[in-house]
């Protein structure tokens, strides 16, 4: 998938804590529904998107049998949510997030910095989906309880106008977009100075501003400053800087900068594997990267051997109707017809195509058929 600037927002028990602590009345089992849902965020943070669905689905059943309507429900109901969208089931996804939100909009003032996270969650589905005037609703929404609650300079208020600049440059708002994350980009420096970790969304937002117009020499400056400020701020290992060099790594594929994009890749692939494993989701779209940069170097052999690796995580951890794998069937199949294996490519091709179709954001389809062959998960 293209790569977009993306918040997904977990709501971890937490939260909550302190607003349920008073209620002891009917809650003999909430032990037992945290932890079902610490379990579900580590098996989805392991890429065991299976495993984290069930501990989910289970935490699910359990506040549901002791009559739960508050919190704790809505907490599951986001992140179940918030699984399906990574899934790429969205109509699961909104009926989780629609059922979230009504519940606490019951409550008539009360938790609303949950539902300023579950709007903006529900806001990044309907983009997916192409619904932009809903998602833009959704994002206003959430950016007024947060400007209330919170003021214009919290990171969460922050998060919020990023995630609308996004919406806006994709929907064809581009002067806004642009404007809105300078804005912010000189707001954040003038507090924190240049080099601050609350820098690094924004100049990443930029980034992607700029890369979705094709304009990756543009792009490529906001990437290295958001490096730069993360390595010397986090160290040299953490995880964050692999999404980062992945993006870097995208916009030298672009310009054509094949040797400097496996430079960065193969950084990410060190990082992410050490702090994930070899099968986790997100190691695997770095891996097809590198697949594709030895195509374009027409190293087809080794591109061969690494989109056979991706593919392999994709379709344990994501399913078999994933449309990021239907990326990596199409990529792989040009490596095939490159060689000569027209048929095995044929095959490959068609199994892509019924993936897309089989999706009924006919916008999003349309844009990853014709997309880069470098892909980002969301």
């Amino acid at each position: 998938m293209l790569s977009v600037v993306v918040f997904l927002l977990l709501l971890d028990v937490e939260v909550f804590q302190d607003a349920e602590s008073k209620r002891t009345v009917g809650r003999p089992n909430e032990d037992s529904w945290k932890q079902l849902l610490q379990q579900g965020h580590r098996l989805r943070a392991e890429g065991r998107y299976a495993d984290a669905e069930r501990s989910y689905q289970t935490a699910l059943a359990e506040v549901n049998r002791i009559g739960e309507t508050g919190l704790p429900l809505v907490t599951t109901l986001n992140n179940l949510g918030v699984l399906m969208y990574s899934l790429a089931r969205y109509p699961e996804a909104e009926a989780y997030y629609r059922g979230a939100a009504t519940i606490l909009r019951k409550q008539a003032g009360k938790d609303e910095s949950a539902l300023a996270g579950v709007l903006e969650n529900y806001g990044q589905l309907d983009q997916a989906r192409g619904r932009f005037l809903t998602a833009e609703r959704w994002f206003d929404e959430a950016l007024s309880i947060r400007v209330r609650l919170l003021g214009t300079a919290h990171p969460e208020t922050v998060e919020t106008q990023l995630a609308l600049a996004t919406l806006w440059a994709e929907s064809g708002r581009k002067a806004d977009a642009e404007r809105t994350l300078r804005e912010l980009l000189s707001t954040e420096e003038k507090a924190h100075g240049p080099g601050a970790l609350g820098s690094v969304p924004i100049l990443k937002g930029l980034g992607s501003h700029y890369r979705q117009q094709g304009r990756n020499v543009f792009a490529k400056p906001f990437y290295a400053r958001a490096f730069t400020i993360q390595e010397k701020n986090l160290g040299r290992f953490d995880p964050s800087l692999a999404h980062t060099l992945n993006s870097l790594g995208a916009v030298h594929y672009s310009l054509r900068a094949f040797e400097e994009a496996g430079v960065c890749f193969l950084r990410a692939l060190g990082i992410q594997q050490k702090a994930l494993g070899i099968g986790h989701p997100e190691v695997a779209m770095t891996v097809h990267n590198l697949a594709e940069v030895q195509r374009a170097r027409k190293r087809y052999d080794e591109a061969e051997r690494l989109f056979q690796e991706a593919i392999q995580v994709w379709e344990k951890t994501l399913g078999p109707e994933h449309l990021t794998l239907a990326q990596g069937l199409r990529n792989y199949a040009a490596v095939l017809r490159r060689t000569g294996r027209k048929e095995e490519a044929n095959q490959l091709e068609r199994r892509a195509r019924v993936i897309f179709q089989k999706h009924s954001a006919k916008r999003e389809v349309q844009q990853n058929w014709q997309a880069s062959g470098i892909c980002c998960l969301r």
